[in-house]
């Protein structure tokens, strides 16, 4: 088990004890840190996944620590996991989320984008054009000829 176990838990290079202004630098860092992880688990809440792309494995094993511990805390059921072989890719499942068809496309889409390095787009984005692409024009009974 590492010593420090929360983001904002990790040492500071300087303590900041004599210096203010550093001090609430490193605060807002922290505060940062916590700020991104309580949209991400957000994101997990409403749309049912969340995948990264991460420079090494350590830094992707580091980030599923932390959504386990944030998603724990939120009181979310998950699934973490690596996508590919090299572990840079990191996704985190939302078990008690239902996926519509939609999403299911766009969660599969979401992957294939991270896989082939192609620009990021909101996941709810990626939802909402799935979503069009399965709309069906319907005639109206009364216009219909038999």
């Amino acid at each position: 088990m590492p010593k420090h176990q929360d983001a904002g838990e990790f040492p500071t290079p300087c303590d900041g004890q004599r210096d203010p202004v550093v001090r609430a630098a490193v605060h807002t860092q922290a505060q940062r840190r916590d700020a991104a992880v309580a949209r991400q688990v957000e994101m997990l809440r409403r749309d049912g996944t969340v995948v990264g792309k991460f420079s090494s494995s350590e830094e992707a094993a580091a980030w599923r620590a932390v959504m386990r511990r944030a998603s724990r805390a939120a009181g979310l059921r998950i699934r973490t996991g690596l996508a590919n072989a090299d572990e840079r890719i990191a996704w985190v499942y939302h078990v008690d989320h239902v996926l519509t068809e939609a999403e299911n496309r766009a969660a599969r889409r979401a992957i294939d984008v991270a896989y082939n390095d192609e620009p990021r787009v909101p996941f709810h984005q990626m939802v909402r054009e799935e979503q069009r692409q399965m709309l069906q024009v319907v005639r109206d009974d009364e216009t219909r000829t038999t």
